[in-house]
């Protein structure tokens, strides 16, 4: 008999309640969330990326949503079928009689319980799937890499696109069998299907067939398991590199066949099951599966790792290094198709001779020092660590201006080439004069200008010679001149903020603190605050109600979030690792952030897996990868925060998948202006990694990369920073070696303690190059054990290139040439008696004296070294100054004000700083002005005109008449060209003489 109706309804009103209450209660919890999502769709299409967007959803909401619906299919047809399988009600011992009070109380709702039970689950198990989703964009967009791996000759693309999400597919359904298997036969025990008291039959024969097709469908999962195991042994790090080794494929392959084997077997007889009596078989077909997985899959490759490979382990294992040898330089673009090795022929043209103790004639040493002037003037005296200091003291004209982070650049001034230094003025929101929310984020908006210094300049009192400083930003740079110098995206901005409001935006109109006016951002992006929706919406994203409720918000105001440049590139393609080094740039009337971009990842087949500890933190690339490419320039203008992806390798088939995934993102390099493009540079992060790489991957003989014995290791960076006077005293003392190599279990590695030597921008005459001066990224090597031989140098370009041309070029230097390295260098500056009394002088004043990083500079086929010397205070408020610069040459080092009056002092028997200072001149930078050299006095005359031409065109430069400083260092170079043959003629003279 029903219910009353009076009865019923009250429960069905109760039962709607109880739901809308749940609803609202949901709803509530999710509403910021919904908030977020609705901004992020109103914030990229403002960015003029709303396809992306839409994009990026969908790759993270479709395979969600089939792996949900397909769990919840899954494990609802089981249950329902555990349902239907249910025998009748039996009432003969306890444990029948809890079960029929369970089915009573549950009976009415169980079709209801099934779904929900379902739903559960399968958001449990669809909820991680989002995750996979650049797995899954790249096997959607999968392409070739036109080239096959060596074991299995398949192309790698197959490795890198597809075999990732194929193992995540298999092994989320074998998961999910398993979790389903679990929950049918509870499902089967609660419907009465399976006892565990007698005197029923334990399990009925069609709960039998059941969890028997459950069990052989989990059997052949885990065969599709085995099979894709195998091409995973492509990464293996068992052997002596990584990658299948002969333990892999002549144990471990093997196994895993006869795994899949057996388990499809196990698998069949399962299904074999549903007719027979028992769990004979089954039983029979899992032990023999769990024997030989321990056995075959575990105990047996051990064994022949053991005594078949160790006690001759080369043999065994060659063609797999050199397998690892060819994967690793093309995956880290370090092989023949990217690197040029050139032989340096390194020459100590002012050697003594060891029995007469002389030197010889020192002409040819100035040849060479005359044809590399070029370089040696563009030497740079300001590191951008030691020169933010400057900046920041002397261009931060307010509590709240910051300069993040210099960048070396270069640039043209009067159509000469100077390697610069350029920061924007930044808004430090820490050091507002105000913490109100009005003006945090309505007043105090945005940073100001930029400012530039010329790296290989000093002024008359050591300060910087700045080519770009000042409010508004003036200078002799052409670029100085921006029609709109505001910075509202920079590095480091966290928060928003909010324009076109009531308020007028504070805006700086003089380099007096006192001094200001007002702006109105003019810019696009951001989010509209048209309406109370999208100000709502954006309230609760950035959890303040201010922008809901402030009188100053119209309805054309703009909420600008995202403010940090690399944040900004990474929300709008997060499948790209960032440089750490975002990098200013002036160009087209415009201030735009350059950030570098790189596709990696860690599944190309026999590639050695490398998580580089030397990088900085925020690095993109401190990751676990074994292959990599600079594909994308990402640009991020300052003022509207516009960003464009550039792509500058179209070749890559990575980034191709990605352009088939997101064809709206990227643009074409050749539609970024000339001027742009004329400031991309080598990145510091891929050059750091490649050179880690390359110390030890020159090594392309498999014999010889067994041994390690040709292995390099990057230089030491010893002396950088502030001297200790005990240094001082030990300089002069052995020095350790500071590399070892660290062998046995996996790949040769080289333990460095200390810190490494730092790449550096340099503007340089490439060796072996043109006479054109280029940009290019330095670092040194030594021997993996011995830190005072220098075996190469490595180049990187940064200009664009004909082609056939190659961006690193590495430079062999023959063993035992007595090229000096860091460590000699650091010590010979320190233990040079003329140097180290005026350090200890320097910090005895109450000041301490700071090494500056060493320059490399190649000149013909010989080698100085450059470091810049500063002196900071003790003072709270002072900071490092420039003071002198140390250059050495084979084995003698000098200090003066200027490197030209060093390379005076070195080659032409110019005056020592004592002589210098005592006689009260000073000497300008620049490369000549020798004194008269034996044989050569009509090379002084000419050197002392060409030193007083390039004095003239300095004061003319920092007039501001470029016109006459081009015709001035003209002049220089004419007057430079006939000293060159000067001394050539002198040279072939002497050499005449010594013949007769």
């Amino acid at each position: 008999m029903s219910a009353p109706t009076s009865i019923r309804r009250p429960r069905i009103r109760l039962w709607v309640l109880g739901a809308v209450l749940a609803l609202l209660v949901i709803l509530a919890l999710s509403l910021r969330g919904l908030a977020t999502l609705y901004t992020d769709a109103l914030w990229f299409n403002g960015a003029g990326f709303g396809p992306v967007w839409k994009g990026l959803i969908s790759a993270k909401m479709i395979p969600a949503a089939i792996f949900t619906v397909a769990f919840f299919a899954l494990l609802w047809v089981n249950l329902t079928i555990a349902s239907r399988l249910a025998p009748p009600p039996r009432d003969l011992t306890p444990e029948d009689d809890l079960l029929n009070r369970y089915d009573h109380v549950t009976g009415p709702y169980a079709g209801r319980i099934r779904i929900a039970v379902a739903a559960f689950f399968a958001l449990v198990a669809g909820a991680n799937v989002a995750s996979h989703w650049e797995q899954w964009v790249l096997f959607r967009n999968a392409g070739t890499f036109g080239q096959k791996d060596p074991q299995f000759g398949i192309d790698i693309g197959f490795f890198v696109f597809r075999l990732p999400f194929l193992q995540f597919v298999v092994e989320w359904t074998f998961a999910a069998f398993v979790i389903v298997f679990i929950l049918t036969l509870i499902a089967h025990y609660l419907n009465g299907g399976i006892r565990l008291q007698p005197p029923h039959q334990r399990v009925t024969p069609h709960v039998k067939a059941h969890l028997s097709v459950l069990l052989g469908m989990t059997a052949f999962v885990r065969a599709g398991q085995y099979f894709l195991d195998r091409f995973d042994l492509a990464f293996s790090s068992r052997g002596v590199v990584d990658g299948a080794t002969y333990t892999d494929i002549k144990a471990q392959l093997p196994a895993l066949n006869l795994l899949i084997f057996i388990a499809v077997v196990a698998g069949g007889l399962f299904l074999v099951n549903i007719w027979r009596r028992g769990w004979v078989l089954p039983i029979i077909a899992v032990g023999l599966w769990a024997f030989v997985a321990i056995i075959v899959g575990s105990i047996y490759p051990a064994i022949v790792q053991q005594f078949q490979v160790k006690p001759n382990e080369l043999a065994r294992e060659k063609p797999y290094i050199q397998r690892n040898i060819d994967a690793t330089r093309e995956a880290f673009a370090v092989n023949d198709q990217y690197v040029e090795t050139r032989p340096f022929p390194y020459q100590d043209y002012l050697k003594r001779n060891p029995e007469t103790g002389q030197r010889p004639n020192p002409a040819i040493a100035q040849t060479v020092v005359l044809d590399n002037t070029s370089t040696i003037n563009n030497a740079r005296l300001w590191d951008p660590e030691m020169l933010r200091p400057s900046f920041q003291n002397q261009q931060g004209f307010r509590s709240f201006d910051i300069f993040s982070s210099l960048a070396v650049d270069r640039y043209d001034i009067g159509g000469t080439r100077f390697p610069m230094l350029v920061a924007g003025r930044e808004l430090n929101a820490d050091k507002l004069p105000s913490s109100t929310w009005t003006s945090k984020h309505l007043f105090y908006t945005h940073g100001y200008g930029a400012v530039g210094a010329l790296g290989n300049e000093v002024t008359t009192d050591n300060a910087p010679r700045y080519t770009i400083s000042g409010i508004p930003p003036k200078g002799p740079l052409q670029e100085s001149t921006q029609p709109r110098p505001e910075i509202y995206y920079g590095e480091g901005l966290s928060g928003y903020v909010i324009t076109n409001t009531n308020q007028p935006e504070f805006q700086p109109s003089g380099s007096d603190a006192t001094e200001a006016g007002s702006t109105t951002f003019s810019g696009g992006g951001g989010i509209q605050l048209s309406n109370i929706v999208r100000r709502a919406a954006v309230a609760m994203r950035v959890n303040d109600i201010n922008p809901l409720i402030s009188s100053q918000v119209t309805s054309k105001s703009r909420v600008l979030l995202e403010r940090d440049v690399r944040s900004r590139v990474q929300t709008v393609a997060p499948f790209l690792a960032l440089d750490s080094t975002p990098y200013l740039v002036l160009a087209d009337g415009k201030q735009t952030w350059v950030i570098d971009g790189y596709t990696t990842s860690d599944r190309y087949p026999y590639s050695q897996q490398y998580s580089s500890q030397d990088l900085d933190p925020t690095s993109g690339l401190r990751q676990s990868l074994n292959y990599v490419r600079n594909s994308v320039k990402a640009t991020v203008d300052a003022y509207d925060g516009s960003v464009r992806l550039y792509v500058v390798d179209a070749t890559d088939p990575v980034l191709k998948a990605y352009r088939r995934a997101f064809p709206d993102l990227f643009t074409p390099v050749s539609a970024a202006s000339p001027a742009l493009t004329a400031h991309f540079r080598y990145p510091v992060d891929l050059f750091r990694l490649q050179s880690d790489v390359m110390s030890q991957y020159h090594v392309t003989d498999p014999a010889e990369f067994y041994g390690g014995e040709p292995f390099w290791a990057v230089s030491a960076d010893p002396g950088s920073g502030t001297v200790d006077l005990q240094e001082l005293q030990n300089a002069a003392s052995t020095i350790p070696t500071s590399t070892t190599v660290l062998t046995g279990g996996r790949a040769t590695r080289l333990k460095s303690e200390g810190a490494r030597q730092i790449p550096s921008y340099q503007l340089m005459r490439m060796p072996g190059g043109t006479t054109a001066q280029e940009f290019v990224l330095m670092r040194a090597f030594v021997p993996v054990n011995r830190e005072t031989q220098l075996s190469a140098f490595m180049a990187a370009r940064s200009d664009a290139l004909p082609d056939g041309q190659r961006k690193l070029v590495v430079y062999t230097v023959p063993k035992d040439s007595g090229a000096p390295t860091p460590v000699i260098v650091d010590r010979q500056i320190k233990a040079d008696p003329s140097i180290s009394p005026i350090f200890t002088l320097l910090d005895q004043r109450g000041s301490k004296v700071i090494q500056g990083n060493l320059q490399l500079l190649p000149i013909g086929d010989t080698i100085v070294w450059v470091r810049p010397i500063y002196v900071q205070g003790t003072g709270a408020d002072s900071y490092p100054q420039y003071t002198y610069v140390a250059v050495t040459y084979g084995d003698r080092a000098v200090l003066q004000r200027s490197v030209g009056a060093a390379i005076q002092q070195l080659f032409f028997g110019g005056p020592s700083l004592v002589e210098i200072e005592a006689q009260g001149t000073t000497s300008g930078g620049g490369a000549t002005k020798p004194t008269t050299p034996s044989g050569v006095t009509t090379t002084a005359a000419l050197l002392d005109q060409a030193n007083q031409k390039y004095a003239d065109a300095q004061t003319a430069l920092k007039a501001g008449d470029l016109g006459k400083y081009q015709q001035l260092i003209d002049e220089a170079g004419r007057l430079i060209a006939q000293a060159r043959q000067s001394v050539a003629d002198a040279t072939t003279t002497t050499t005449a003489a010594a013949g007769r």
